[in-house]
């Protein structure tokens, strides 16, 4: 069974950049962007997830009307149960993967075609494994190629905030030159509703 989450997707905007896990959690650390780490169920080799840590509010934005925002798991409660993952936000840290990973949120997407600029709708329809066939022009790009703006990228590196609701949550301009400076490559972010990474 597939489990979605709302996330926010931190990653290098050159996405063939990758970083060790060791070195990207330290960064994490230091940043105070993450907290204690997490002992779930959805913990695969190589992921880790980890609670908010002290500076999280620092770099993370809430915008509109987020008034019941959970920062930590009901006290006592069973991590193996996803109804409960999906009522806090914490950060999820996967393994660096060996190409860039393409993800893209399938409700909010309208992807900007490389070759002719039209911006369409409904475009799980053109994908074909990795490439897809813009419905205006009939070109076929790579996924990575087109312009998902802030509902989708590709990336080897990314940082997930998990159970983070598009555009209500937004990361410091701060965060992101902090993250710029620590790796040598800049940083952006986009929204994704689905599994996670």
């Amino acid at each position: 069974m597939t489990i979605n989450f709302r996330q926010m997707i931190l990653h290098p905007k050159d996405a063939d950049f990758s970083i060790e896990s060791s070195d990207l959690l330290a960064i994490l650390a230091q940043l105070g962007l993450t907290g204690a780490r997490l002992d779930t169920h959805l913990v695969t080799s190589g992921e880790q997830q980890f609670l908010v840590g002290e500076h999280f509010l620092q770099h993370i934005s809430f915008m509109g009307c987020a008034p019941a925002i959970e920062f930590a798991p009901e006290q006592g409660g069973d991590l193996s149960d996803i109804a409960k993952l999906q009522q806090f936000i914490f950060v999820h840290v996967p393994e660096p993967a060996d190409t860039p990973r393409w993800l893209a949120d399938l409700d909010m997407a309208k992807p900007i075609c490389p070759a002719c600029n039209k911006r369409f709708a409904r475009w799980s329809e053109y994908i074909d494994k990795a490439n897809m066939t813009c419905p205006h022009c009939r070109e076929s790009s790579l996924q990575c190629d087109f312009g998902w703006r802030e509902f989708g990228g590709c990336a080897k590196t990314m940082v997930s905030i998990v159970n983070a609701y598009p555009k209500e949550t937004i990361p410091s301009g701060n965060l992101l030159s902090q993250l710029a400076k620590l790796t040598d490559v800049e940083w952006d972010y986009f929204y994704f509703n689905g599994p996670l990474p």
